[in-house]
């Protein structure tokens, strides 16, 4: 487990996988919600498949985790009617090591309605919907970390309406990702994360989402060592919309990677007048829009320098000054950065390909106090200087990291060559 079970805490023990009565997850629950003390449910060991909620959502209004085996082994289903989890107002809750999906409510928050403390690690949050936060709702006064989970394919049922198809942030409420995936979800408002509240982003991918892209900032949001790859929409802003909340808007982005986004302007970022946006040692480039390819801002605009912006000797940013360290490649995409993959550590990244100009590049003091490493989990300064971006490669640049179909190519073509030298034999022999 990755938390330890509270001292004095009574252990509750899941051991079917019913909907209700003795030994069902929900039984364990209202048995929970029966107490004053910071519970723990746990499973039955083998216990492996699918609960699949009949009678409705499940309450949790006391403090509780739920230790999970494993996501890949074990998952709850809202069977399409209901969403699976409410913590509410007061409480603080632990959810680890599930998979929560197909939760469908007549509201907010698909797979879960956040209106106290949640943690949420090593888990998965597939093929929820809802009028907004198709994944996780995030109320006002709400507090929510997600580490090392995955959100996918979730969806808002309304064309017109909704916010967030991962994940909404309300305003007042704040949230934290960590070395985390959102991909692949679709909302009018951020198709990965909305956000009004307060947000970090660090050490994730969010790729792969429509909507309005891959963030919708009405808050404040600080995004660091993270990829926003391949998110699309037909508005502005196909990486993160920076744009109006009940307050100026900031955004903040250091050492990250926004790239392959697409937008009809601002295919990295559209900053809308009176917002704020700061990047340092980040890549925007390679994005697709008619007008502010990388970036089209109409606010305030700061470089704290040393960003890589466009390519082919194009910044395309538009209504923004660069600072004098930043860089505008002379060369295309493809001799900047890799195509995204699995280049080690738990989110997908866009490696450095070798001589990339981002290589060694950035500048040391703008690394953020305590943050030793980049979002793959390896050393963040090589060579004494830093890349720009979200991915360190070092002094000469990248070496691929071989991928298990790599190596499985490598020993089938072993293997051909073996057969073949031994079909060679044989045909001498027998001659």
């Amino acid at each position: 487990s990755l938390y330890g079970f509270p001292a004095g805490a009574t252990t509750f023990t899941v051991t079917n996988l019913n909907d209700s009565g003795p030994g069902s997850l929900r039984q364990a629950i209202l048995d929970t919600n029966a107490t004053a003390d910071d519970d723990t449910i746990v499973f039955q060991s083998g216990l492996s498949g699918t609960i699949t909620l009949t009678s409705g959502e499940l309450v949790i209004s006391s403090d509780l985790t739920i230790d999970g085996l494993e996501a890949t082994v074990l998952a709850i289903s809202g069977n399409h009617t209901s969403r699976i989890f409410t913590i509410n107002f007061g409480t603080t809750v632990i959810i680890e090591g599930l998979t929560i999906k197909e939760g469908q409510p007549a509201g907010n928050g698909g797979g879960i309605l956040n209106n106290g403390t949640l943690n949420v690690s090593n888990s998965i949050l597939s093929g929820n919907s809802a009028d907004s936060g198709g994944g996780i709702f995030n109320n006002e006064g709400a507090i929510l970390t997600m580490s090392n989970s995955t959100i996918d394919g979730l969806k808002l049922d309304h064309l017109n309406a909704g916010a967030g198809g991962g994940i909404a942030n309300t305003a007042g409420g704040t949230l934290t990702v960590i070395n985390s995936t959102v991909s692949n979800n679709w909302a009018v408002d951020g198709g990965g994360i909305d956000n009004a509240g307060m947000a970090t982003v660090r050490n994730s991918s969010i790729s792969g989402n429509k909507g309005i892209g891959g963030i919708f900032n009405s808050g404040t949001l600080m995004v660091i060592n993270s990829t926003l790859s391949g998110n699309f929409t037909i508005w502005g802003g196909g990486g993160i919309l920076n744009t109006n909340g009940p307050n100026h808007s900031t955004l903040t982005v250091i050492n990250s990677t926004i790239t392959g986004n697409t937008a009809s302007d601002g295919g990295g970022i559209t900053n809308f007048a009176g917002n704020i946006l700061i990047l340092g040692n980040s890549i925007v480039a390679g994005n697709t829009a008619s007008m502010g390819k990388e970036i089209n801002n109409f606010g305030v605009f700061t470089s704290q320098g040393h960003n890589l912006f466009g390519e082919n000797g194009a910044s395309e940013v538009e209504g923004g000054t660069l600072a004098t360290s930043d860089i505008v490649p002379t060369v295309g995409i493809s001799a900047i950065l890799a195509p995204l993959g699995n280049y080690g550590g738990p989110t997908q990244t866009h490696l450095l390909v070798p001589d990339s100009p981002a290589i060694n590049a950035g500048d040391n003091a703008l690394i953020p106090a305590g943050f030793t490493t980049d979002q793959r989990g390896f050393p963040r300064i090589q060579a004494g200087t830093v890349d720009i971006g979200a991915v360190e490669v070092g002094e000469a640049g990248a070496t691929d990291i071989p991928t298990l179909s790599q190596w499985a190519a490598l020993g089938l073509t072993a293997l051909l060559l073996g057969l073949s030298g031994w079909w060679l034999w044989r045909m001498k022999s027998s001659a």
